[in-house]
């Protein structure tokens, strides 16, 4: 969606990123229910350090994430889609931290407020 949306991944902005995943958090997925959890959303963000050798950065991300049951029903397994930004860690960053903000059911209504500021 980024593609058909013209952004170069290399250089995304947030605003640019968080408008690509609403659009995409809107399409519906074959299986996924609107009115349960197998179709949620997540923002997060915060200074973590992964341990990569590239110190600790500034995290910006959004997650889908899909519940997936097997043909009894039962819970099966989690699959996730993941779009996260690093920034430098500056002094202004590292105040801003959210652990994370979940929405169900494929909408943002409880994460747009937060994320879209």
């Amino acid at each position: 969606m980024f593609d058909e949306a013209g952004l170069d991944l290399e250089q995304l902005q947030p605003d640019a990123a968080w408008e690509v995943f609403k659009a995409f958090a809107a399409e519906p997925v074959e299986g996924m229910s609107r009115d349960d959890d197998t179709d949620m959303c997540l923002f997060q963000c915060g200074v973590y350090d992964w341990s990569d050798g590239k110190g600790p950065r500034f995290n910006w991300g959004f997650t889908r994430q899909f519940t997936l049951m097997d043909e009894d029903g039962e819970y099966d397994h989690m699959e996730q889609l993941e779009c996260t930004l690093f920034f430098e860690a500056t002094p202004e960053l590292e105040s801003v931290s959210v652990d994370g903000i979940w929405s169900g059911g494929g909408r943002l209504s409880c994460c747009t407020r937060d994320a879209g500021q």
